[in-house]
């Protein structure tokens, strides 16, 4: 039952970064006219501490040092950015699709890959 607990507040934490991500995204896309890989850098790291800060405190309720597990997630997020950045440069700048069809790759692959990595490494 715990389990079941903190997969759904991982899935929480992980929706409200993403909404974060998705907004600035379309925002620094549509507004400001940023190129893609650009706007997506930016979005992801406001989402980054929007994940790091909620799955510390809420998810995992960890006790683990900011320092140690701020560097684990940091290391975890970096791999799930080159991901991301793989996943939006095939589908949008390759492949020529809509950048949210982009975004929604990303959203499909690279959390399930954290929650496991948060799970048994950093949390």
């Amino acid at each position: 039952m715990l389990f079941r607990f903190e997969i759904a507040r991982f899935g929480l934490v992980g929706i409200a970064a993403t909404l974060v991500h998705a907004a600035i995204l379309s925002m620094l896309i549509e507004w400001l006219a940023l190129p893609v890989q650009l706007a997506n850098i930016s979005a992801f790291v406001v989402a980054f501490l929007v994940s790091y800060l909620g799955h510390h405190h809420w998810t995992f309720a960890s006790d683990a040092g900011h320092k140690e597990a701020a560097s684990k997630f940091l290391l975890t997020a970096i791999i799930g950015f080159i991901a991301n950045v793989m996943i939006m440069e095939l589908v949008v700048v390759q492949l020529g699709y809509h950048y949210l069809i982009g975004f929604i790759c990303v959203v499909f692959s690279v959390p399930p890959a954290t929650y496991v990595i948060s799970r048994l490494w950093i949390f």
